[in-house]
């Protein structure tokens, strides 16, 4: 929802943030027992998946628009726990059933800075883009090449289904580079020539504490 979002506005990604992320369970008795039914974002859910299926594999699963809404549902059902931080801990009055429940060790998610305009070039950039191509075969191939031919660093290659018709899917990709550099210019320009719609999402300083993070 917040893609499909940025896509359809006039905003830009002006920066980029990496953070380690901790996920807690989240209850009002502060023990497992009795509890039903777990509310947090998807992407806690499938973070948190082996915990979860250790300890509460009963318990039904039910997905927020975000974790801080799954402490407020939580606040409100006794006999239901949330996936969320010690901070909405705190803000909702619910007690730490089990602390650090990510199945990964030092989990990091990336948060994207929105803007109006997109970021000043630094020497250390990314440009983020998205786009679609047609349905024949070596497509993407086509489109992926002048990356190759200018000699550009792809740093993110994914792709999502549209919501507008089934099996249907655009890409998202990151290049090292911004958009004022020449070589990433010339590749944008000829992958838009190969592709049935591209959308220039930005250009943004890279996040500098993402290297320490990953060390």
């Amino acid at each position: 929802n917040t893609l499909d979002l940025l896509f359809e506005s006039n905003l830009k990604i002006c920066g980029e943030k990496y953070q380690i992320i901790s996920h807690d369970l989240l209850s009002q008795k502060g023990t497992l027992k009795d509890i039903r039914e777990i509310y947090s974002h998807s992407h806690a859910f499938a973070q948190c998946q082996r915990w979860l299926q250790k300890y509460l594999p009963e318990a039904e699963l039910r997905e927020c628009s975000s974790t801080g809404y799954a402490a407020l549902k939580v606040s409100e059902e006794p006999e239901s726990a949330a996936i969320a931080s010690r901070e909405a801990a705190n803000m909702y009055k619910l007690e730490v059933v089990a602390s650090r429940i990510e199945d990964v060790a030092r989990n990091t998610t990336r948060f994207l800075i929105i803007g109006p305009d997109a970021g000043h070039k630094t020497g250390n950039d990314k440009t983020s883009l998205m786009f679609v191509t047609s349905h024949l075969p070596g497509a993407l191939y086509k489109v992926l090449k002048p990356i190759a031919d200018f000699g550009v660093n792809m740093v993110k290659l994914e792709s999502r289904p549209t919501k507008h018709e089934n099996w249907s899917y655009f890409f998202l990709m990151d290049l090292e580079g911004h958009i004022e550099d020449p070589e990433i210019e010339g590749t944008v320009s000829s992958m838009k020539e190969l592709c049935l719609y591209m959308k220039l999402l930005g250009s943004y300083p890279k996040d500098q504490e993402q290297q320490n993070i990953n060390s």
